[in-house]
């Protein structure tokens, strides 16, 4: 598509969200009516007893495709383990403290196994950072001790009305764990997820972390406050410490990154609409690769839309560029394009938009805090629509590292 026909388009937020309703109805329709409370298999929900044995024990019995009821009330868990063909509702959990890594309150695992159709619905997590240590990053997932941890190949997928507030990694981590070496959008290894109604705020790493998505839906979304240190003196081992590497924060609002040199960490067909990001401690947005078109079965990540958010560079923006989003990539300069065909529409964004090996990025009637709208290299085809300011760049150069790239603006 030409840079004129870019500039054309805008994204309706109301079709993007009745995407994902028609997702969401396919998975309701195939649940029975069955429901187990979780009183009736002996869980005590008083937020003082540790139940992660008995729920887990409950989780195991539960007939497929049918209900785990909390009735609201308290649970004090380390580790419960979801499995395919269930809905899980009506839970506050408290994380029981401890050094273990890769405990989270709200699991569900595809490495070995596939896990498909789960509903999570009205769960609150709290995380309780503060009581968390051992944490050593950069390490497997910085500990992977998030509110909710879906890893590996896992499918239909909805989350409603969920709470992963103060964990010791991040709120949501949402990854294929390198389940793939293909970038191809149907065999990335998370397929079909919507998120709406939630929140992930003060978590120590990140609110929303995904790898290796294809059609995935975030809406009517908090990730605020991500990232930070919220105790000074705290060791860079406990929880209460900010994620680190080299003593520097890098936590942020919502990530997404590939740490491997192979394929299979693409992302494709991704939408963010009324996203709020902000006060965390760098950026709204982080898009990193470190795979790129020299890599067999690489893909670029393409399709990816933020609509009707708002957005900051952060509580310590980085020094001289205060991004509120970024697209970056190890990627060799000239090697060809990583990202393609990223819209942001109608967005508040109090900060600059950092652009690397991108071709098509349109940005339309966009609130920026500056007349400098971001900075842009090895890029082509980035449309401004109705929009103040300008895109700088000191390498005018396509992302093949032909000369020629284009800005244009209406």
């Amino acid at each position: 598509m030409g840079i004129a026909a870019l500039l054309a388009i805008s994204l309706d937020s109301t079709a993007v969200r009745g995407e994902a309703q028609k997702l969401e109805a396919a998975l309701r329709v195939k649940f029975q009516a069955y429901t187990l409370r979780a009183a009736d298999c002996g869980a005590a929900g008083d937020g003082q007893t540790d139940d992660t044995a008995t729920l887990n024990l409950c989780i195991q019995t539960l007939p497929a495709y049918a209900t785990l009821d909390g009735e609201g009330r308290d649970y004090r868990v380390s580790n419960l383990n979801l499995k395919s063909g269930m809905r899980f509702r009506n839970f506050r959990l408290i994380k029981a403290a401890g050094n273990a890594n890769m405990t989270s309150p709200v699991t569900l695992d595809g490495r070995t196994e596939s896990k498909a159709d789960v509903l999570i619905e009205n769960v609150e997590v709290e995380g309780r950072r503060t009581l968390e240590t051992g944490l050593v990053t950069p390490s497997a997932e910085d500990g992977g001790r998030h509110c909710f941890r879906i890893v590996g190949r896992i499918s239909n997928i909805v989350l409603d009305n969920v709470s992963g507030q103060n964990c010791a990694t991040d709120g949501l981590q949402l990854g294929g764990q390198h389940a793939t070496l293909s970038d191809e959008p149907e065999g990335l290894a998370v397929q079909n997820v919507v998120v709406r109604r939630s929140k992930f705020n003060g978590n120590r790493r990140v609110g929303i972390a995904f790898e290796g998505v294809h059609n995935a839906y975030f809406i009517d979304v908090e990730a605020k406050a991500n990232g930070r240190t919220i105790a000074p003196g705290a060791e860079r081992s406990q929880g209460a410490h900010c994620a680190h590497v080299d003593g520097y924060c890098f936590g942020t609002g919502v990530w997404t990154e590939n740490d491997h040199d192979a394929a299979g960490g693409a992302f494709h067909d991704v939408y963010l609409v009324n996203i709020t990001a902000t006060a965390n401690q760098t950026r709204a947005f982080y898009a990193y690769s470190n795979s790129g078109p020299l890599v067999a079965g690489f893909r670029a990540k393409s399709n990816l839309a933020i609509l009707d958010s708002r957005l900051d560079a952060g509580f310590a923006p980085i020094a001289g560029n205060p991004m509120a989003i970024q697209f970056s990539s190890s990627s060799p300069d000239g090697a060809g394009a990583v990202y393609r065909g990223v819209t942001i529409e109608r967005s508040d964004i109090a900060g600059t938009i950092g652009v690397r090996s991108l071709d098509g990025l349109t940005l339309g009637e966009c609130r920026m805090a500056s007349s400098t709208l971001g900075f842009a290299e090895y890029f082509d085809n980035v449309a401004v629509r109705g929009t103040t300011g300008e895109f700088l760049s000191s390498l005018w150069l396509r992302p093949d590292g032909t000369p020629g790239a284009t800005v244009i603006y209406q």
